[in-house]
């Protein structure tokens, strides 16, 4: 019997592993050149503008802290004071100082808040987790007026987004605002009132109005403004 002659493997060429490598090294050499050109021109530039921006910023005169002083209400420091002696300076008194402070101006003011956390055993981010915590807080001023829509589970499904839209349209509060230019109303959306049977609901300050259109609520509002002796510009 003859043995079967094993097949031989077919040659494989070689990968040209030389070549491929001196383009490397030469696209790096290329690529080295371009840099070194490039580099100076970029730092002229870059100089240049730190230059324009430094001019500008010796011109600029900054109005900002004047600008916040004039819309921030004086806080009266020794009244907090008191109202600190009064509930005391543990965590505990933390809601009620607030309450206080918020009953005075209408929201909590920064130098008020940092005033509170100097001053008593509540740390800042203890102080702060209480006001966002709880609803009823504000850490942005307030209009004169405060309307609360309801978007409760039977307001919502009775037309609470359609109610809130056309109260925004009407006192012409932008998108991601809460408050009129004038200061006159600010919008806050709530849970529930607990007025589920009149839904959907919206309160002007104390006043309740229910099973509302769009309508019916900026006829409210007009009636609420001549009351106070004010009028919105429609």
């Amino acid at each position: 019997m003859k043995k079967a002659k094993a097949k031989a493997r077919p040659k494989t060429k070689a990968k040209p592993v030389a070549k491929k490598v001196t383009k490397k090294v030469a696209a790096k050499k290329v690529a080295t050149k371009v840099a070194k050109k490039v580099a100076p021109k970029i730092a002229k530039k870059i100089t240049a503008s730190k230059k324009v921006i430094k001019t500008a910023a010796k011109k600029h005169v900054c109005k900002c802290a004047e600008a916040i002083d004039k819309n921030q209400p004086k806080i009266d420091l020794e009244l907090i004071l008191k109202w600190i002696k009064k509930h005391g300076k543990e965590s505990s008194a933390a809601v009620p100082i607030l309450q206080e402070i918020q009953g005075q101006y209408g929201y909590l003011p920064r130098e008020a808040m940092d005033f509170v956390v100097a001053k008593t055993n509540i740390s800042a981010s203890q102080l702060y987790g209480v006001a966002t915590f709880y609803a009823q807080f504000r850490l942005k001023p307030v209009g004169r007026h405060l309307i609360r829509v309801c978007h409760g589970t039977a307001c919502h499904v009775s037309g609470a987004d359609r109610l809130n839209t056309s109260v925004r349209n009407y006192l012409k509060i932008k998108d991601k605002e809460d408050t009129t230019i004038d200061n006159a109303y600010t919008m806050e959306d709530v849970a529930c009132l607990g007025c589920c049977s009149l839904a959907p609901v919206m309160t002007i300050g104390e006043e309740v109005h229910g099973n509302l259109t769009g309508p019916m609520a900026q006829k409210a509002l007009k009636r609420h403004a001549e009351a106070n002796g004010e009028k919105i510009s429609e």
